[in-house]
């Protein structure tokens, strides 16, 4: 077994603390378990067979290896699409490596028990924050700091940027 470089469990642990709890408290319903859905897939990529000439190889057999959808839904032939393997949406080369994909609950669970698969995660959509509104930094039009300062009138504010060090002891690894 080839060892991961701690980046790769900084980055997965930083997937799973971002993400919301809520999830694991949803009610249990057999026909979700059918639905397609969007996973991230998390490979370890030492772990690729030597049998596969590229990942790209590996992932899509990976895939195709997984059991078709239980429901009878997806028996009708407008549904036939999800007979073939699943397709993958995108992959991931450079800061972990892996692949996103559309699979039922069931796949995906047990896509988690393929030897080379690290994690398989669902895709989870965050609302984006921004800094430069007003209401986001808790700003008054009315009273306190920012109409007191003439509503950011006259003001700059600036950014040095000395650079990286890229002899840095967090670039070694």
């Amino acid at each position: 077994m080839s060892t991961v470089t701690a980046s790769t469990y900084f980055f997965l642990l930083i997937i799973f603390l971002t993400s919301p709890l809520h999830s694991l408290a949803t009610s249990y319903n057999p026909e979700d378990n059918e639905q397609l859905k969007t996973f991230i897939v998390f490979v370890s990529k030492p772990d690729k067979p030597s049998v596969f000439v590229s990942h790209h190889e590996w992932y899509h057999a990976t895939l195709a290896s997984l059991p078709p959808p239980a429901s009878s839904s997806f028996s009708s032939s407008s549904n036939n699409q999800h007979h073939k393997p699943q397709q993958i949406i995108y992959t991931y080369n450079h800061a972990m490596h892996g692949f996103a994909a559309r699979l039922t609950l069931s796949q995906a669970s047990h896509l988690r028990n393929v030897p080379g698969i690290v994690s398989v995660l669902p895709e989870q959509i965050h609302e984006l924050h921004t800094t430069h509104t007003p209401q986001f930094l808790g700003l008054n039009k009315k009273i306190g700091i920012w109409p007191d300062s003439g509503y950011g009138d006259d003001v700059i504010i600036g950014v040095f940027d000395t650079g990286i060090w890229p002899e840095r002891r967090s670039f070694h690894d």
